[in-house]
């Protein structure tokens, strides 16, 4: 079996070096995949939040967003703010 001589902090979070097998590793790459897919996700659902927030706001003109004034507006700000933090992280979570 194929082994790669990679840092111990990097597989187990833990400082030194060791031997790992190819099959570890891979697993350690797809846990670091599906942590990227759920950053995305939440950058998406964020995102999504606000354009509704924003479609209410000043498309349909709901009346609790017209009463509002400027909150609606500012707090679809503030997702898209996250929402462009979650995807950042979602690339750092990709090693990239």
């Amino acid at each position: 079996m194929a082994q790669n001589f990679i840092p111990v902090e990097y597989a187990t979070g833990h400082a030194g070096w060791r031997f790992i097998n190819v099959r570890d590793n891979e697993r350690i790459r797809s846990e670091m995949e599906t942590a990227a897919l759920v950053w995305f996700g939440i950058a998406g659902g964020a995102f999504a939040f606000a354009v509704s927030l924003l479609f209410q706001r000043y498309v349909r003109k709901a009346p609790q967003a017209m009463q509002s004034r400027g909150s609606f507006a500012m707090f679809a700000a503030i997702m898209v703010l996250f929402a462009i933090g979650a995807v950042v992280a979602g690339i750092a979570a990709n090693g990239g």
